[in-house]
């Protein structure tokens, strides 16, 4: 079982930045919140590959962020977009390396 870790997608990736990364997480604490769901939660995968795979955060959720995320399908699609993201990246073998070292000019 793979663990992924929501936090992860806030350091920004290859065509995510880290405030997009961040504001994906924080889309997804709201939608997990909303659900109901406790800070950890088992993802059943099926499809090309059947496994397991346990998504942890940290359940920040608060009335500033209720009233930011107040679009109820907005904050399901991009929930959708960061769970999707960071299972390609634990499944595949797509480069994981942060927006900020991958991009950073070298001498």
């Amino acid at each position: 079982m793979n663990n992924l870790l929501l936090t992860d997608i806030k350091a920004g990736l290859p065509g995510i930045t880290p405030v997009e990364g961040a504001n994906l997480y924080e889309n997804c604490v709201v939608e997990l919140h909303r659900c109901g769901h406790s800070e950890q939660v088992i993802l059943s995968l099926t499809g090309i590959t059947t496994d397991t795979c346990k998504l942890i955060w940290e359940d920040a959720f608060n009335e500033q962020l209720d009233r930011t995320y107040a679009d109820e399908q907005s904050v399901t699609e991009r929930s959708a977009v960061c769970i999707s993201v960071l299972l390609a990246l634990s499944l595949t073998s797509i480069s994981r390396r942060p927006y900020n070292e991958r991009y950073q000019e070298t001498s």
